[in-house]
């Protein structure tokens, strides 16, 4: 019986949802939905209306279907959802519907008692047993044949629109008329898109040669649509030089503008250092009914699969367009024309497509299946020209098994139903064709089907109590989660990385377990192993990928470890899990190979997984460049390569593993001799094995002690080491004891707490965090370095921080000094300004060595509050993550939603709290944007208005009288029932923007500084006046003329006195002039000026002539010319001479020694 509150409650729900002040289903708390009160008002007020509802034979439930109100959290419009309500019982089922059992309604498979038709007074011959649908497969015509009738028409009478618009456009001789026409278009009745008429206008005037540059580049300086979907494409028309000398943004602010021009700029860098290639598209353009020619144009080694420009050539009819490609129609898809005759003349191949009036002329392919992951059926159309090409693919999906059967016609032949254990509860098949169907030996059974029995496993493997005892004496260890990990704070907020792994999973003990009788017996109980095995992996899309380890025993059988693999795959595929696996394999692995080399088995599992994108890791190092891409550093390279080849490798390593099986030979009791590998490897092969795998990990130590690595073996480091000691911020990985065990004092690590073993029904992968961080200046010493912005931007991409940094450099310092790093620049006028990634702080010292005496002072100036301000940030974190919430710090602010989704994206954060860094006081507020932002008084008003699911797990745990906390704190109705206030104000930000550049010390960064640290001490500033004369005085540089000149008077910066090698002296000019090795020797004839060959040298202020360094090669390089950025000479010093490199590859050590 319902309280005296709750009817209160009751009451004033349905009298808001009679006043229209409740119009969102989902605004009703959760608890009074489903009252009847609450559901007669909601139907009454048209928010829930009925839609469909009937019996589900598969599921064993009634189902009703309703429209309910939703309000969309876009655009605020009020749409309707499907809400689903099931009942086990009739009665119940009755009742919800209000008795209404006749419209829309199905009841396949559902046999009604006598006693329910005379209670109910049901009339059997008004119910529906049969389908709610009523398509089939054969009145079922794909939805492109269906749009293109109804709109061909229509588009073809619009052609001569299309035409005369053509015209207009055609005849703008100038940039504003262009304009005027544009913008005339975009407010007429014609739909089709400008970028159409635009490309038109491009090539009317026949050859590239005769485009209006002038024009094409003032539309695209414009900004205006659709001036964007061409300038990409520019490059591909005119000269380089000509397109950055014209190009000139204007669609917004000063610094866009600016920033657009950089980009174009790097654009053409790119493609013009990478090369392109093209690919060709030609078409019927179903849009526009003219014919199109589209060349896509993709960057060299670009990972991306998508062009970076598109360049369109439309054609009026199919005369031209034929005309223009020589009648040659290959590759052509001209499905939607219509009205064309193809006859002997033209050139076709297997790629054409021809135009397709009648769908009964193609061949169509249905497959028909279960999706245990959507809990549907789906039925695929495939119509297919004589060339076997797809020309047209329909989908449908039914939730209820009747709707299936009905549009397949009962015709299950070949249909995929493996996971349908439903089907089982069908009353009858006498009128279903089940030939060929993919069932499971159990529902076959239950529904008198005949199935191919099949003996799964060859050899029955036999179990070893030693592993038996560890299995069960640790079973609750294999079922623990280990401890949270700690909060990232921060711009790095991604260094710590998900790894999950899973260890002896004995898939053929689970096959005999579950007595598997079939091929689609194993097929379905190893899908469903990995589908409870994948239960807790959360892809994080946005850092690239995931990693999966797993840790050998999966199978004895070959063929069923084929199998798992192949299941794996296809369920990480159906998710879209970008996921990288890798495996090691088991001794269980070995055991069917009896005479085989071990090299061959290893290959064979090595080509099994390559096949399915996954990767074994077998007395190796694997690592991984920006999550995607993996390599290996083989065992002979480990011996043999050196320390410094192989750190240099794993340089931009994201995570770095070693392993193997390992082997046995430290075991003197759980071994060989015990049978653990049958008879492929011996007790005298395991100890040498087990040596050798020794061997390496030393020198994997030796190399990379100080890199965290992930040590990932099948046997525990005990098996296969004698006087081991777990090495410092290593992550040990392992299994095959089934003794589950779990150690993690922060810096020695040990996870082999998730041995699967041989009677678990509930596999999961486990994970660990891992820091996926690398330091790019890892090998330097400390000191000053000047450095390049692609050695400052690979930097902070190592530290998983991202920054854009497009600023013209003078000179870069990277000041390194007891593991932190800081980076100032320094300007012509030696002026310098500390880096907060593509941000400038201007400094008061012209000193550098100021800044790198004074760097521990300043990080022990800023960490001390800063550690504080964390703690106490940590700790509201923790607080608000014990409510359900988010706990994201970045800078001084916490968010408390956001949290990620069940498909592993980041949703928007709307509410917040702000620390304030000075006074420590804690501000909750809801914002929308920067600007909009509403202050509540207290944390539990804002959940009690925007979080009413935190907001009811507060209200849990304030009662508890143990806890201790900051922000969970009661509070009386009086402060809960104060509005919140609208600030504008965006000072909190540039607090918090103030706090993230002092955060960046958790990255180890030093990015800003603070000339008030009373630690900071002087140092000499640098000679001045007559000290610096005196310093300048033989000063030798080399000139561009070609000959070293020698300061040998310095009067003032103005006035100089040189003296060149030949003796020739010149006196009166600028110390800038010797900087820049602009004095010219006046015996030395200087080149015309008005010329530009090689045959004479162009001379530059800049110029890089007599310049040295080191290339990467190994070898040292000098120029001998110079003319200009992009065309030097330089010869090394075996006296190979390499001609029009650039001086920006020089300067990096990027030009090979190579012959031209």
């Amino acid at each position: 019986m319902e309280n005296t509150p709750v009817k209160a409650e009751i009451k004033k729900i349905v009298k808001e949802i009679r006043k229209r002040e409740i119009v969102d289903h989902f605004d009703i708390p959760e608890e009074f939905r489903n009252n009847a009160a609450v559901i007669i008002a909601e139907r009454k007020a048209k928010m829930r209306v009925i839609s469909t509802r009937g019996f589900d034979v598969i599921r064993q439930n009634f189902f009703v279907n309703e429209l309910v109100n939703k309000r969309d959290p876009f655009d605020d419009e009020i749409i309707q959802k499907i809400l689903t309500t099931t009942f086990a019982c009739f009665d119940e089922y009755y009742l919800f519907i209000d008795g209404k059992v006749y419209d829309q309604a199905c009841y396949y498979g559902y046999t009604f008692s006598v006693k329910d038709i005379k209670k109910y007074k049901l009339d059997i011959a008004k119910m529906n047993f049969i389908a709610l649908t009523d398509e089939n497969l054969d009145n079922s015509i794909p939805e492109a044949i269906r749009s293109n009738n109804d709109n061909y028409e229509q588009i073809d009478k619009n052609k001569t629109n299309i035409r005369r618009w053509i015209k207009k456009y055609n005849a703008c001789n100038t940039s504003e008329q262009l304009f005027q026409i544009n913008e005339r278009h975009k407010k007429s009745t014609d739909k089709t898109d400008e970028s159409f008429y635009l490309w038109n206008y491009i090539f009317s005037k026949g050859d590239v040669d005769n485009i209006p540059f002038d024009v094409i580049m003032d539309f695209v300086n414009s900004g205006y649509y659709p001036a964007g979907t061409i300038e990409d494409a520019l490059p591909f028309l005119f000269p380089h030089d000509r397109l950055l000398a014209s190009y000139a943004y204007t669609l917004g602010a000063k610094s866009t503008c600016k920033r657009h021009k950089s980009q174009f700029k790097t654009y053409i860098k790119i493609l013009e250092e990478n090369g392109y290639y093209t690919s060709e598209s030609k078409y019927f353009d179903k849009n526009t009914h003219y014919f199109c020619i589209r060349t896509d144009y993709h960057i060299n080694n670009s990972k991306s699969s998508y062009p970076c420009a598109s360049l369109y050539r439309y054609f009026e009819d199919f005369q031209s367009f034929t005309m223009h490609l020589n009648n040659d129609l290959s590759d052509c898809n001209l499905l939607n024309a219509r009205g064309i005759c193809i006859d002997s003349s033209f050139k076709t191949n297997e790629n054409t497509i021809m135009p397709v009036e009648d769908i009964n002329f193609l061949k169509k392919i249905v497959t028909k299946k279960y999706d245990r992951i959507r809990d549907c059926f789906t039925i695929n159309v495939y119509w297919k020209n004589e060339n076997n090409a797809t020309l047209f693919h329909g989908k449908k999906t039914f939730r209820y098994f009747f709707d299936f059967l009905f549009f397949v016609k009962s015709d299950l032949s070949f249909a995929d139903l493996i996971y349908c254990d439903g089907l089982k509860n069908l009353p009858s098949t006498n009128t279903i064709n089940f030939s060929e169907a993919l069932l499971t030996s159990e529902v076959s059974e239950s529904l008198g089907i005949s199935y191919k029995a099949q003996d799964i496993i060859k050899v029955v493997p036999h179990d070893f109590p030693y592993v038996i005892d560890n299995e069960k004496s640790t079973a609750l260890i294999l079922n623990d989660d280990h401890p949270e990990a700690a909060i990232p704070v921060g711009d790095n907020e991604i260094s710590d990385n998900k790894v999950y792994y899973i260890s002896d999973l004995h898939i053929v003990h689970t096959l005999i377990r579950k007595k598997a009788k079939s091929s689609a017996d194993a097929i379905c109980i190893i899908q469903r192993f990995i589908d409870n095995m994948l239960e807790t992996f959360v892809p994080v899309f946005w850092s690239g990928c995931s990693t999966i380890l797993i840790g050998g025993d999966i199978s004895s059988e070959f063929a069923v470890f084929e199998l798992f693999v192949q299941l794996l795959r296809r369920t990480l595929d159906e998710n879209s899990y970008d996921v990288n696996v890798i495996f090691i394999l088991g001794n269980h692995e070995l055991w069917n190979y009896f005479g085989t080399k071990l090299t061959d088995i290893i290959q064979q599992y090595r080509d099994v997984l390559s096949k399915q994108k996954m990767f074994l890791l077998h007395d190796e190092i694997l690592y991984i460049e920006n999550h995607d891409n993996i390599s290996y550093i083989s065992k002979d390279e480990i011996l043999k390569s050196g320390n410094d080849n192989i750190r240099q490798k794993v340089r931009k390593a994201r995570l770095v593993l070693f392993g193997g099986i390992g082997f046995a030979g430290c075991n003197e009791e759980f071994n060989a001799n015990y049978g653990i590998y049958r008879n492929t490897v011996t007790r005298a092969q395991e100890i040498e094995l087990s040596s050798n795998f020794r061997n390496l990990y030393d020198h994997v130590i030796e190399a990379l002690g100080d890199r965290k690595v992930i040590v990932f073996t099948h046997m525990g480091i005990s098996e296969w080491a004698n006087n081991y000691e777990l090495h410092d911020n290593y992550v040990y990985v392992c299994g095959h004891s089934h003794k589950n065990a779990f150690y993690d004092d922060g810096s020695r690590r040990l996870y082999a707490d998730n041995q699967v073993g041989y009677y678990n029904d509930r596999p999961r992968l486990k994970y660990f965090l891992v820091d996926d961080t690398y330091d790019w200046f890892v090998d330097y010493d400390d000191g000053i370095y000047e450095i390049t912005r692609n050695e400052y931007i690979e930097f902070y991409r190592g530290k998983n921080i991202a920054i854009t940094y497009n600023r013209e450099i003078n000179k870069l310092y990277m000041l390194k000094k007891n593991g932190y790093y800081c980076f100032i620049h320094e300007n012509k006028n030696g002026k310098l300004t500390m880096l907060n990634g593509g941000a400038l702080c201007s400094l008061s010292h012209k000193n550098i060595e100021y800044y790198y005496q004074n760097m521990a002072a300043e990080i022990d100036y800023i960490k001390t509050p800063l550690m504080k301000f964390q703690q106490l940030q940590k700790q509201i974190s923790e607080e608000i993550r014990k409510l359900g919430g988010n706990g994201r710090i970045h800078g001084a602010i916490i968010d408390i939603d956001g949290t990620i989704d069940e498909d592993g994206w980041r949703t928007i954060a709307y509410n917040h709290l702000y620390i304030n860094p000075i006074d420590l006081s804690i501000t909750p507020y809801y914002a929308i944007d920067m600007v909009l932002k509403y202050v509540y008084p207290n944390f539990p008003s804002l959940l009690c208005d925007k979080c009413p699911d935190l907001y009811s797990k507060y209200n849990e745990l304030i009662t508890d009288k143990n806890i201790t906390s900051i922000i969970l704190k009661p509070v009386n109705n009086a402060e809960l029932m104060v509005k919140p206030k609208l600030y504008t104000s965006t000072d909190i930000y540039k607090a918090s923007r103030e706090l993230r550049k002092m955060q960046k010390l958790n990255s180890n960064i030093l990015s800003t500084w603070y000339d008030n640290s009373p630690n900071l001490v002087a140092i000499p500033e640098k000679p001045k006046s007559n000290e610096y004369r005196s310093a300048a005085i033989g000063t030798v540089k080399m000139m561009t003329c070609g000959m070293n000149a020698t300061i040998i008077e310095y009067k003032n910066y103005n006035d100089i006195s040189v003296k060149f090698d030949d003796g020739t002296i010149v006196e009166h000019v600028s110390k800038y002039a010797f900087s820049t090795s602009s004095i010219w020797n006046p015996n030395i004839e200087k080149p015309p000026k008005d010329k530009k060959s090689h045959d004479h040298k162009q001379y530059h202020k800049s110029s890089y002539l007599g310049k040295t360094q080191m290339m990467n090669c190994g070898m040292k390089a000098t120029v001998i010319e110079d003319f200009g950025c992009n065309d030097i000479t330089i010869q090394f010093e075996d006296g190979l001479i390499r001609k029009h490199k650039r001086r920006d590859k020089f300067r990096e050590g990027k030009i090979a020694h190579c012959k031209d």
